[in-house]
């Protein structure tokens, strides 16, 4: 029996030497996996870095471009807004005497359109003046 219990010592000594060289090797394979899966994810990690930096110059250059076109829209619209004294057509700066002259012509367009002045002839319909003198108008 004492043989009986020495083999089966010797067995389980075996079996537990077996199963730690089992589990170095599986602890070997792991570590070497790890360190396969470290490697690619530091490779990731830095092809990433690398896009995010030329994102970062690319947005960089289109903020520059951007400020630039507002720059250039703010000097545009400045330059198009008159001086305080500049002439603009249709705006109200006109003195009296340029006042007075002004309703002075319009009375007078009021007049020859309602026809009742006859200072002035009515135009005919079939002829009309030119600085070379009278032409006859063709009737359609």
């Amino acid at each position: 029996m004492a043989e009986r219990f020495n083999q089966l010592e010797s067995h389980a000594v075996h079996a537990q030497s077996s199963a730690l060289g089992e589990a170095e090797n599986m602890r070997t394979g792991f570590q070497a996996q790890l360190a396969l899966l470290q490697a690619e994810l530091s490779q990731k990690e830095w092809a990433l870095e690398e896009r995010q930096a030329i994102i970062a110059g690319i947005e960089q250059e289109y903020r520059q471009q951007v400020d630039a076109l507002r720059q250039q829209l703010a000097e545009e619209e400045q330059s198009a807004i008159p001086a305080d004294n500049a002439f603009v057509m249709g705006a109200p700066n006109l003195t009296e005497a340029q006042r007075e002259k002004l309703h002075k012509l319009d009375d007078m367009v009021n007049t020859i359109r309602s026809g009742d002045d006859n200072s002035f002839p009515a135009p005919s319909g079939r002829r009309w003046q030119t600085g070379f003198g009278w032409k006859r108008r063709w009737r359609s």
